[in-house]
């Protein structure tokens, strides 16, 4: 065990992924001391089951974090999506106003850069190897974490403790957190594809077959990156011949390009059965952001921006007390908690879009709603850009899903259908 195992932080953050890793070096911009824990020993470790993209509402947190233009130059692309439906194209950069672009970027590039950039703050110690396995209390509340690094214990205390550690979290485990856990009506599969012909080049290809859906996202490394989320009734010949079944599903795409076995870069990867859960993120002295606080459907390849927005809203809420305020007296602790509800309260802005998505991880079809509002978009710019905006969390849910909302879509969508009958008719 390091001597800086034993020292007091401010913070302390379990996990050191892109939720952790965030929190980390957004603390430590403010000052903040904190230590860094990730049962990992390999500084270039990195998430495997993942999209490898990072929706619009990320790109400025990223940017705060001083890593958007060194990823640029490690290859991570820029790109808005283009997406196939059953009732036409929709293309939200079809005009000058274009929405605001989101990032392909594989883990393996994103995750070791985040992990440096925490580390090269000198008041952020880099604990790896470190595996925890409970919270320490004082007092009633939360005081940080206890563990094992190469078989020998250890404690790390801490004003605030922070689980980043994943969907299987120990931190909220160890807090027996409430949450809601819903069932996955789609299976997925992706492979790492290289020297593939991409018809529409740095463009994101997203297919919406109602109920499958599938992307091909040109990635970093001349790697693209192509997911399917097929139906479960439709699992049986992935589980007999893996390669088979995926590369004759890649190829039955519409419009997209041949997928041969060469292209395949490594394994298939993917998950039968990927449950949403959504957990209370906060409890006496401790918070909880990224997958420990909301695992979300990776059908929206929302996970990694989430991530960071979720660390954003914890060190906006709780940061400024924790700079102001340094005992670990009993006034302290309620400080903790009183910035901790407001995290919650930031939090909760999310819960309706979350709850969208569990909702359609089912595995259901379009509802008669979401078929106007998707049909409008093919042939509306605006409400094109307005399901880009949705999909990317750059609008909520309510917002997009709303009465006055559908009643637009309504009316565009009949006068489109009038004008069609009218040029037939002529």
């Amino acid at each position: 065990m390091t001597s800086k195992a034993r020292e007091n932080y401010d913070v302390v953050i379990v996990g050191a992924s892109i939720a952790g890793c965030a929190a980390a070096i957004m603390y430590a911009q403010q000052g903040l001391r904190i230590a860094l824990l990730d049962a990992r020993s390999d500084i270039r470790a990195h998430k495997v089951l993942c999209t490898h993209h990072l929706q619009p509402c990320g790109a400025p947190i990223l940017q705060r974090l001083g890593a958007t233009e060194k990823l640029l130059a490690l290859g991570m692309v820029e790109t808005v999506p283009k997406f196939w439906t059953p009732w036409g194209m929709i293309t939200p950069d079809a005009a000058e106003n274009s929405p605001p672009p989101g990032f392909n970027v594989r883990r393996e590039t994103l995750d070791p850069l985040l992990r440096q950039l925490a580390n090269d703050y000198q008041n952020v110690d880099l604990l790896l190897g470190h595996r925890v396995s409970g919270l320490l209390t004082k007092n009633g509340t939360t005081a940080g974490v206890y563990g094992t690094e190469q078989g020998s214990a250890f404690t790390v205390e801490a004003r605030l403790t922070v689980g980043a550690d994943g969907k299987d979290s120990t931190v909220a485990r160890s807090a027996r957190c409430d949450s809601v856990t819903a069932s996955n009506g789609r299976f997925s599969y992706f492979a790492q594809l290289s020297g593939l012909e991409r018809p529409d080049g740095e463009s994101s290809l997203s297919w919406f077959m109602d109920p499958d859906v599938a992307y091909l996202l040109p990635n970093d490394g001349g790697i693209s990156v192509l997911v399917v989320f097929p139906a479960l009734d439709k699992l049986g010949p992935f589980a007999d011949d893996l390669s088979t079944a995926f590369l004759a599903y890649a190829n039955a795409l519409p419009g997209a390009p041949p997928v041969r076995r060469e292209h395949i870069v490594g394994k298939i990867v993917g998950t039968k059965h990927f449950s949403t859960t959504l957990t209370d993120p906060v409890g006496n002295g401790f918070a909880l952001i990224g997958d420990a606080a909301a695992t979300n459907d990776p059908l929206w390849g929302i996970g990694c921006s989430w991530a960071l927005e979720t660390a954003q809203m914890l060190v906006d809420a709780t940061a400024q007390m924790l700079t102001e305020t340094t005992s670990h007296t009993l006034d302290s602790h309620r400080n903790v908690n009183a910035a901790l509800a407001e995290y919650r309260s930031a939090r909760a802005s999310m819960t309706k879009h979350i709850d969208y998505m569990s909702g359609y991880a089912g595995g259901r079809k379009f509802t008669a709603i979401e078929r106007l509002l998707i049909s409008a978009a093919t042939h509306d710019h605006d409400e094109a850009q307005r399901f880009y905006l949705f999909g990317s969390r750059l609008i909520p849910a309510e917002q997009y899903l709303s009465t006055r909302s559908v009643a637009r879509a309504a009316q565009k969508h009949l006068r489109h259908r009038l004008r069609r009958r009218s040029v037939a008719g002529t």
